[in-house]
């Protein structure tokens, strides 16, 4: 006996209507019809759910009906396969999550100097140093600085200034740049990443 005949014998056994075992199992009247005339099949949590509401074994319920044991093989293999997806797509976004968090981090600790209200003067030292005052807000302080010759005059000096944030209230900051490789050193331009000049010291 296949599986639509043990659900239709089981049906009446019990004297239940299609509309009943359709209302116990959540499914629609048209579906025990389907399912009792062999047009298609429930699927294997359904399969279950018929097993107890009858209190019958899955063995019982299932024996002799092989088309049906092959489709739960199936719908088993099915299964497997869409869960190792869901498990790959959860991965994927919690990587994607944790690199957006990351990088966003990065973001707002390391900014750099882009206002020339962060820096309180630019002037050159006794020695030839370069020496800058920062002025950044409370709560960051200078993370590093790069010099770089300007593109447009070879005597000119452009340095980049970066901040970090910092609760130890080290926003003003003196900081030494050592213009060494700018022997006919004319200018000192404190630039952002974009190349553009925020404040001028020139060089008399």
């Amino acid at each position: 006996m296949n599986i639509s005949e043990e659900v239709k014998n089981q049906r009446l056994k019990n004297n239940w209507t299609q509309e009943q075992l359709a209302e116990m199992l959540n499914v629609s009247r048209s579906t025990i019809s389907s399912w009792e005339v062999g047009r298609n099949y429930p699927d294997l949590e359904t399969i279950v759910a018929i097993s107890d509401l009858f209190g019958i074994s899955l063995d019982e319920l299932l024996r002799g009906d092989k088309k049906m044991l092959g489709q739960i093989t199936e719908d088993t293999q099915v299964r497997k396969g869409q869960s190792k997806k869901i498990k790959y797509l959860i991965v994927g976004l919690s990587l994607l999550f944790i690199s957006v968090i990351i990088l966003g981090y990065k973001s707002i600790y390391s900014q750099e100097v882009t206002n020339s209200s962060q820096i309180e003067s630019i002037k050159m030292t006794d020695r030839g140093e370069i020496l800058i005052q920062t002025n950044l807000p409370f709560y960051r302080s200078v993370e590093g600085t790069s010099s770089s010759v300007n593109v447009m005059d070879p005597d000119i000096m452009d340095v980049r200034i970066d901040s970090k944030i910092d609760l130890t209230m080290k926003n003003n900051e003196n900081l030494e740049v050592h213009p060494y490789t700018f022997p006919n050193l004319k200018q000192v331009n404190i630039v952002n990443k974009y190349g553009e000049t925020i404040k001028t010291l020139v060089i008399k």
